[in-house]
């Protein structure tokens, strides 16, 4: 957790957005429980610049995890949504993460962005695969906590490194009842080769039985572009396989592609969506994007409860 504070303090630093000092070597020898307290000033810190929302703490097993939540404003509540940033960020990034968890308020969708584990600046790819060992702890406390909203309804939203986090979670938790999560929404999945399986969205799509909304740009990173028709074959697998399961969640609740399978559910419950001139960090195109994933959570996911076991 140590780690954690310190590299996500670094990149916040670099981004503008807190100005404060940098942690001394004799800082980062002193015992475990003094390190403990250089936690609790970071929040009151960052508020000042957050001009949107409430900065909180939440607790997965022994780390304490910074997020930041905002309620709803639209006054018909239709859910939360939990938002897993990409590599190396933080969850009031300003390319993608920023402008969703202060936009989708105003749809009536409450949001939870989470500051999950970072690693130095100088870290590779995959170096990351090991962090996602504590990808369910920090999606089950996110979940735990909009329940004490009385938010039923979750959707997570991930973006690139933050969308194989959250497909990494849903491939491995179990159906809705056991994770308490409505729908999943990837932005700018990709395939890495060679570097860690966990991070193979489109393995992981194969296992997901929650609605999915696969949506990337034109222009996006080259793994993300050239994974596009694997990941939807990928989600026409695992929707296929339900059907002859006849899975607990039913075919509706399948990643299903466009199949005669598909048809005979009446449902398209897996899409995928390009979005014209849009890059990575949907620079220009945020406005298309968040009108995108209102329209499919309209479709999937507004206002319903799911009841865990």
């Amino acid at each position: 957790m140590t780690h954690l504070i310190k590299n996500t303090l670094v990149i916040w630093l670099l981004a503008g957005i807190l100005s404060f000092p940098a942690i001394s070597a004799a800082q980062e020898e002193k015992p475990a429980e003094k390190e403990a307290e250089k936690t609790e000033p970071l929040p009151k810190l960052f508020e000042k610049g957050i001009q949107i929302g409430k900065p909180i703490w939440i607790q997965s097993g022994e780390d304490k995890i910074f997020a930041i939540y905002t309620q709803e404003t639209h006054g018909n509540t239709q859910g939360g949504i939990i938002l897993i940033h990409d590599l190396g960020q933080h969850p009031d990034w300003p390319d993608v993460i920023s402008p969703l968890r202060t936009r989708l308020p105003e749809l009536g969708w409450s949001t939870l962005s989470l500051q999950m584990p970072v690693l130095d600046a100088n870290a590779n790819l995959k170096e990351y695969g090991a962090l996602f060992d504590k990808v369910p702890g920090y999606i089950k406390a996110a979940v735990e906590y909009l329940r004490t909203q009385n938010i039923g309804n979750v959707v997570i939203i991930g973006h690139g490194l933050g969308a194989a986090m959250g497909a990494n979670y849903l491939a491995n938790a179990g159906n809705r009842s056991q994770t308490g999560v409505t729908g999943f929404i990837g932005i700018s999945m990709s395939a890495p080769e060679n570097v860690d399986k966990r991070m193979h969205t489109p393995s992981l799509l194969e296992k997901i039985t929650a609605p999915v909304f696969d949506i990337y740009g034109e222009l996006d990173e080259p793994s993300v572009v050239q994974s596009a028709q694997e990941r939807a074959n990928a989600a026409k697998r695992a929707g296929i396989l339900a059907y002859k399961q006849q899975s607990s969640d039913g075919l509706k609740d399948a990643p299903v592609a466009r199949t005669s399978v598909q048809q005979k559910a009446g449902s398209i419950a897996y899409r995928q969506v390009k979005i014209s001139g849009a890059d990575h960090n949907f620079n220009a195109q945020i406005t298309i994007l968040t009108k995108r994933i209102r329209g499919w959570l309209q479709r999937h996911a507004s206002g319903k409860r799911v009841q865990m076991q």
